[in-house]
């Protein structure tokens, strides 16, 4: 059996010891309070957070996505 360096659940790459783990656009929306994916991007394109491509697909550091949860809380709603 060959083994890769990706995480199995969605093909993230795995982090190497001493390293960050990445997370994907959803995973990193959802911890950001659950904002939507596109609210994300727009952060990307603020330059507020760095995007990792990797194989096609796109994603996030998550001491950058955790950084940016804590710079920006989410407000609870009153009814």
């Amino acid at each position: 059996m060959k083994t890769t360096n990706t995480d199995s659940r969605r093909g993230a790459p795995a982090a190497a010891p001493g390293q960050d783990r990445l997370v994907s656009k959803v995973e990193a929306a959802s911890i950001c309070g659950g904002i939507s994916v596109r609210t994300l991007e727009r952060e990307v394109a603020a330059g507020k957070l760095e995007k990792v491509p990797f194989r096609g697909r796109v994603f996030f550091r998550l001491s950058d996505v955790l950084q940016l949860a804590k710079l920006n809380p989410i407000a609870p709603m009153h009814p």
